[in-house]
Formats: structure tokens, sequence, C-alpha cells
């Protein structure tokens, strides 16, 4: 509505400049007078022609500089627009929102900028990244106006793009932590995995079975070679166990992120209890690789964080058994046996 009435107070304005220059070409009868009323007549009609056919081919398009950032470092969005077209777009506003999801209240950003011809440029809007978690990037609308300032045009984006922002690391003491062990269904096998002396199962002979794993007792009674699978030995790994509450969020990401790095290190493979909120329930994700860990920070990013975090207590509940968690609140490490 407010561009509305700019786009009338411009074409009052034009009307009136119209109108005196009128009157100055009655009373001085000047033919060059008449010529430039001539052109001041026609050029409404033409920009505003001209700025519908150039609209649809006018790209922008706001995205992050890069596809993750530190937290408390400098960031940029980059605004890259393209205006194909002869006509150049000189009042152009884009409404934004850049909100961390840990923090849902922001304000809405404006941005006022220009479309030459025959252009296509990148603007770079620098912003201050205050703490780890998802940012959120929501490109609501852009609003255009032809040349003159006579009509402009509002279209809707609603577009969300998400920027992760990875607390800094921490210099952590060496981590002497006991592995916990996986339960019978949660347990994962590796092919090469050491070997129990339990029989899981007896199978036919496979090229490149081991000789020793024939079951020469059976092999004897019949006109086959039965090899028997040995069960894997029961995994062990570390299970972290972040638990974030609003009084010490940023700390508890920074020093979960540092051991969760130290680990990788190591080369260590182990999982992460992460609580869900809105489910009330924990999932446990096992990170072998760092996409592995930025997937797991991604989904505690996306969590809504209380004054109370139960993780503890609903991983208890799901996992009765579940001991040796290593439990991560602020800049506190311990083992919860």
């Amino acid at each position: 509505m407010k561009a509305k009435y700019q786009d009338i107070l411009y074409i009052i304005i034009y009307v009136i400049g119209i109108v005196l220059l009128f009157m100055t070409a009655i009373f001085y009868r000047q033919p060059l007078l008449s010529v430039f009323l001539i052109l001041l007549l026609i050029l409404p009609p033409l920009s505003i022609y001209g700025f519908i056919k150039a609209l649809p081919l006018l790209k922008v398009i706001l995205k992050p500089e890069y596809t993750e950032y530190e937290s408390d470092t400098e960031g940029r969005l980059v605004l890259n627009v393209q205006n194909p077209t002869l006509l150049p777009l000189l009042n152009c506003r884009l409404f934004f929102t850049v909100m961390n999801m840990y923090y849902p209240d922001d304000y809405d950003r404006e941005l006022l900028f220009s479309a030459e011809a025959k252009c296509n440029k990148d603007i770079y809007i620098p912003i201050t990244l205050i703490g780890a978690g998802m940012i959120k990037i929501n490109v609501q609308k852009l609003m255009i106006s032809d040349p003159l300032h006579m009509y402009t045009k509002e279209i809707a984006f609603n577009e969300i793009t998400e920027l992760p922002v990875i607390p800094q690391k921490k210099e952590l003491a060496d981590l002497k932590f006991a592995k916990a062990a996986a339960s019978d269904e949660d347990s994962v096998w590796a092919p090469d995995g050491e070997l129990t002396r339990d029989i899981r199962d007896i199978r036919e002979y496979r090229p490149g079975d081991r000789l020793k794993d024939i079951h020469w007792l059976l092999a004897a009674r019949t006109d086959e070679l039965p090899v028997k699978e040995y069960e894997r030995a029961k995994e062990l790994y570390f299970l972290l166990l972040p638990e974030l509450d609003k009084a010490d969020m940023q700390e508890t990401l920074a020093t979960f992120y540092s051991v969760a790095v130290k680990l990788l290190d190591a080369g260590e493979i182990y999982r992460v209890a992460v609580y869900h909120s809105h489910e009330d329930t924990v999932m446990l994700k096992t990170v072998d690789c760092t996409e592995a860990l930025k997937e797991v920070m991604f989904e505690l990013f996306r969590e809504s964080v209380g004054d109370i975090c139960p993780a503890m207590d609903r991983l208890k509940l799901i996992y009765p058994d579940a001991h040796g968690i290593i439990r991560i609140k602020g800049n506190s490490i311990r083992e919860d046996s």
C-alpha cells in the first residue's frame, strides 16, 4: 500500500510538471518547449510498457557466499542481479530476514539496489555470525518500480536458505573414557572384524574361504564343503550425549564439537545421542567421517532448546542398558556409568 501511495505521488508531481510546461509553452510560444511536452506525454506509457516486458527477464538471487561458516566471524550474503534487457531498473527493494533458529526473533531487512541495463553483478551484504546454529535466510519479497516510478510491482518469494554456523574448536586435554558396547539389535558387524568362536551359520563353500573355516566333520559325511561363519566381536564405541539447554547452549555446542573432532582425528568411529525435542525421543547417530559429524550438528541446530534438557532421561528410558555415556554440558565432559 505504501508503494502505491509513492507511485501516486510521483504521478502527481509528473502531471504538475507537464501542466507547468504546457502553460510555459503557450505563454512563450517556443517550438522546443512543445517538443519537450510531447516527450513528457510519451515517456510514461513507454516506461511502463518497457518495465512490464523487462520484469520477467530480471533474475535476483540471494545466497550465502560459502556453504558454512564458523561462529563469531563476519560472513557475507551474495545478491546476484541479472538484467539482460536495455531498460535500467533503478529502484529495486529486496525484503528478507536473517535468523538463527536458536534465536527466532529477528527484524526485517530491506536492501535498495539497482539493476542497470545489460548487467550481471554481485552485491555483497555483510552479516555478523554470533553464536553457532542454523541460520535461516528468508527472502520474502521484491518490489521494483519502472524508471519513472509510476508503477511498482511486488513479487513474493518466500524462499528459505539454510546456512550452518559451526562452533569454533577448543583445545582439549586427552580423552580417557571407556567405550560402550553396542546392544545386540544396534550392533554393526564389520566383515573384516575380529571373530569370536561362536558359530553363527554354516553355508556352502565360496572361492576365497579359508581352509580352517571348513567344517570338516560335516564335509566327511557329505559331498559338499560346508563353511563355518563366526560371530563378529561385539562392537565397542564412544557414546556422546550433548545436553543442550538455553543457559549454556553455545558452550555445550563448542565442547561437543571439539570432542567429536578430536575423536575423528584419532580415527575413532563413535555414536552421538541426538535429542529430538519435537518428538521427545533420542536417536543414535553413527559418526565415521566429517560429513557425518556435520549432519549431526545440523540436526542439533534444527531442534528447539528449552530451559532443561531431558536427553539423559529419555536415553535411559529407551536404552535402559546403556552405560559409559559421555555427557557434555557447557564446558563439562563426564562419563556416566
